[in-house]
């Protein structure tokens, strides 16, 4: 496609920029951005000669401030259209009566497409239709890369037109915290609830949300601590007391806080010591799209004492767990105890570490007895491989220590009736190769938020968007794999990553360093949950990786050939591979539907071309060889 086929796409609510695809346009010196800047705020309008100027030198103008306007106009033209001829050069910025209009499709330029998700949201707002209102108020407000409107402000001086667009900001992240509260969604809006909070400090309505979202996310101690905070602030600042509004919130949350099990009683007081964190931390940085995950697994701790996150290898159960501790950590007066069980293999390893966490004298052997009644949240990560001990080590903590709660990340639950389990699935890949469908895919968003990290500069744009939505596709949108490509761009860019995906079990390994074993490389992490198979269910699926990911029943009959005596438990196994994440199940009119995802069916037609589908048992210890099924003779 010829470059001046590509469509414009423009910027301003944040640094004020112009992209032809993926290629970023230089828009000139100072006063050449802030004339462009006029016409992008008003796009498709008539934007007079003289209101720029007033915008943009502001009352005391210079005798050649209107030659300046004509010369920075020519000068823009020449960088959006220069293919064109000189005096053809008006398709992007085209002449009008007394001044100039930028003709784009408004669906181009940022701040259209904001105004047009808000009022789209308060239409269905006024119908009922709120979840749906939510969703577009999200979209509209992760738009503003810059709510302060920084660039803009150093380039006009026309303070009213900023103004307003701030105010817009302001108004569109109140309404899109509401409507989350509202739905229980704490969670989803907080980091917006902060960021409002920050921008507007004297704002009774925008702080009130923000003290309901810390409560609704179990930080009641920190919302007790932000009301000090903000009466101290009122009244240094302004002489008065806190509003009727804000005094409501904050008698609520106390209120609510005294009726709360000791278990989630109320953190500790206003200039307290945080409790004590021991074990490894969550990662720096803000989860990618999992504010549901975050928000039911909040909720379940504030009713329930054991919550496990079951889901397949990669999904980010680990990452997710200890996000949820940090959230609701104020909240136990004991602290946080987290243990990654990983690389312990028997019931005693586990229990000497967690007694060396909370520094238990020599020769103690009993956790329970040492946690006795403490306030204690206690994560168990990654414990697929020795769930019958740590059930019973968890069934004895959650019996005997009324003041204690768990949570547990493994790829199939624990099996204890008290058990509350939340399935973490892949992240949504994007359904339609549409730009903007491809750009707000959660696993695009994660892609292009890692691959960032590791090549500066990189974005997801027209040119490249395509090929992104094939990698997030053929990596299920598990949050591991996606992170490992990202890493791999590196050196191999793009299309370099692309080539890599014809068996990114092999190829997809760059290095890691910091994480658990079976998490630096997709392959260690897949096979991982083989290991933890029985024989009957290791042999069933290495052999359903001669089928298509999507199989019915009658075609794993047909393929396991098991022995007569195992023949009639075949259902039950395929029901274990269900429970154990290796496969999903979906229910026809003909029977049960079974699926993959792509990279652990990968993994099982590897392994049956290995030939270790004709055995019965497959050694735990047997690795896959690192060059694939093309490696061995």
């Amino acid at each position: 496609m010829a470059e001046s086929n590509v469509a414009l796409w423009v910027d301003v609510l944040g640094p004020v920029e112009v992209r032809r695809g993926p290629r970023l346009i230089s828009l000139g010196p100072r006063k050449q951005r802030a004339v462009f800047a006029c016409l992008a705020l008003r796009v498709d309008r008539v934007v007079s000669v003289d209101w720029m100027i007033r915008a943009i030198w502001g009352e005391t103008q210079i005798p050649s401030a209107r030659h300046l306007v004509y010369t920075y106009v020519a000068r823009l033209r020449g960088l959006l259209e220069p293919h064109m001829p000189r005096r053809q050069r008006t398709n992007v910025i085209s002449p009008a009566p007394n001044g100039y209009r930028l003709t784009i499709d408004a669906r181009q330029v940022d701040i259209m497409r904001f105004r047009s998700l808000v009022a789209h949201a308060r239409q269905l707002t006024t119908v009922g239709a709120r979840a749906r209102a939510f969703e577009l108020l999200g979209e509209a407000i992760r738009l503003w890369r810059d709510p302060d409107l920084t660039e803009l402000r150093s380039l006009l001086r026309a303070e009213s037109e900023t103004d307003s667009l701030y105010q817009d900001w302001v108004e569109a992240a109140l309404e899109y915290v509401t409507i989350g509260l509202d739905q229980g969604l704490a969670a989803v809006v907080l980091s917006t609830a902060e960021r409002l909070a920050k921008a507007e400090p004297i704002n009774e309505a925008v702080q009130a949300r923000y003290l309901s979202a810390l409560a609704g996310t179990g930080q009641r101690a920190s919302a007790v601590a932000r009301f000090a905070e903000l009466r101290q602030q009122l009244e240094t600042d302004l002489g008065v007391e806190p509003g009727p509004e804000l005094l409501s919130c904050y008698r609520e949350i106390v209120t609510r806080a005294q009726h709360v099990s000791p278990v989630h009683g109320l953190a500790p007081q206003v200039g307290a010591v945080r409790p004590l964190w021991r074990g490894p931390g969550p990662v720096p940085g803000e989860l990618v799209a999992r504010e549901e995950d975050l928000t039911a697994t909040l909720q379940f701790l504030s009713e329930r004492r054991l919550v496990t996150m079951v889901g397949p290898a990669g999904s980010g159960k680990s990452a997710l767990a200890l996000q949820a501790a940090d959230r609701i950590r104020d909240s136990y007066t004991g602290g946080v105890l987290v243990a990654d069980i990983s690389e312990f293999w028997d019931r005693e390893q586990i229990d000497r570490h967690l007694l060396d966490l909370v520094d238990a004298p020599a020769g103690t052997g009993d956790l329970a007895r040492v946690l006795g009644d403490q306030q204690l949240l206690l994560v168990l990560d990654n414990v697929e491989h020795l769930v019958d001990g740590c059930a019973v080590l968890i069934d004895r903590l959650v019996r005997a220590c009324r003041h204690v709660s768990v949570i547990v990340t493994s790829r199939e639950p624990v099996g204890l009736p008290h058990e509350t389990v939340w399935r973490v699935r892949p992240l949504p890949t994007p359904q339609t190769n549409e730009y903007e469908d491809i750009r707000q895919s959660s696993a695009v968003r994660l892609f292009a938020q890692r691959a960032a990290q590791a090549s500066p500069g990189f974005r997801v744009e027209p040119s490249n968007a395509s090929a992104v939505a094939v990698v997030c596709r053929r990596l299920d949108g598990l949050p591991l794999a996606l992170e490992l490509a990202a890493a791999a761009m590196t050196t191999d860019g793009i299309n370099g990553l692309l080539q890599k995906l014809d068996d990114p079990l092999a190829r997809l390994t760059p290095l890691r360093r910091g994480f658990p074993l079976h998490q630096r490389t997709l392959r260690e992490a897949l096979y991982r949950s083989v290991e933890c198979l029985t024989p009957a269910e290791r042999l069933c699926f290495v052999r359903l990786g001669v089928l298509p990911p999507r199989f019915p029943l009658s075609e794993a009959m047909r393929v396991c050939q098991l022995p007569p005596h195992l023949r009639a438990t075949l259902r039950a196994t395929l029901d274990r591979l269900v429970y154990k994440s290796l496969l999903t199940v979906e229910q026809s009119e003909s029977g049960p539907i079974y699926q993959m995802l792509t990279t652990v069916h990968l993994l099982a037609s590897q392994l049956c071309a290995l030939g270790l589908g004709e055995l019965a048992t497959v050694s735990p210890a047997r690795r896959l060889p690192a060059g694939g099924s093309d490696s061995v003779a």
